[in-house]
């Protein structure tokens, strides 16, 4: 391109009305996105670096829960497309807990972001410490963890009664989905999907 200042500027429509392990759901609850079912790409530019900023919504205090590499604030990196494409985010009032698993001498960050906006927070510890019972007990079967991006994975649990029943693996993370609360029999019913991913 000739004469171009390098700021290409264009809007379309994102149909996000379904929120599983593959597409979008934003509402006034959470903005769930898969990247491949929210973002458009440039042929061409597969291999370059990519920098987003989320801004979450902070008169509902979302905060952001996502694999890629956070630079400062709400700007975040993915070293290339498909990274980018592979890294699912959520936005909303989550709620945070996260572990270590020392893997020979190495410390792995585990994190639970769960958006659910029935479970308390007596039932999320719970539920965290089964999450690292699996992961403990994945480890003792392969003997070792992946080397994680970064130091560290995502449990990205939705546990809303407008999301559909889904799980998907990523690379850094795992998006998984259920309309069973944590509060309605979560904490051992939605666990299956938590040791598959």
């Amino acid at each position: 391109m000739t004469k171009h200042d390098g700021i290409i500027r264009l809007k379309y429509t994102l149909f996000a009305n379904h929120g599983d392990g593959t597409y979008a759901q934003i509402d006034e609850t959470h903005a769930h996105l898969n990247i491949p079912a929210t973002f458009m790409y440039m042929e061409g530019l597969e291999n370059d670096e990519i920098e987003i900023e989320f801004i979450p919504r902070t008169d509902l205090n979302w905060k952001i829960a996502t694999q890629l590499k956070q630079l400062e604030g709400n700007r975040y990196y993915a070293p290339n497309l498909q990274y980018f494409m592979d890294s699912p985010t959520e936005l909303s009032d989550f709620m945070y807990k996260s572990f270590v698993i020392n893997d020979d001498g190495k410390d792995q960050l585990i994190e639970i972001a769960l958006h659910d906006s029935k479970a308390t927070e007596a039932q999320f510890e719970q539920y965290k410490n089964y999450v690292k019972d699996i992961v403990q007990q994945q480890k003792a079967v392969f003997q070792e963890l992946p080397d994680y991006d970064y130091g560290r994975y995502t449990f990205l649990a939705c546990y809303m009664p407008q999301v559909s029943g889904d799980a998907m693996e990523h690379r850094n993370s795992t998006y998984m989905t259920s309309t069973r609360s944590l509060a309605d029999n979560g904490n051992t019913g939605n666990l299956g999907s938590a040791s598959h991913e």
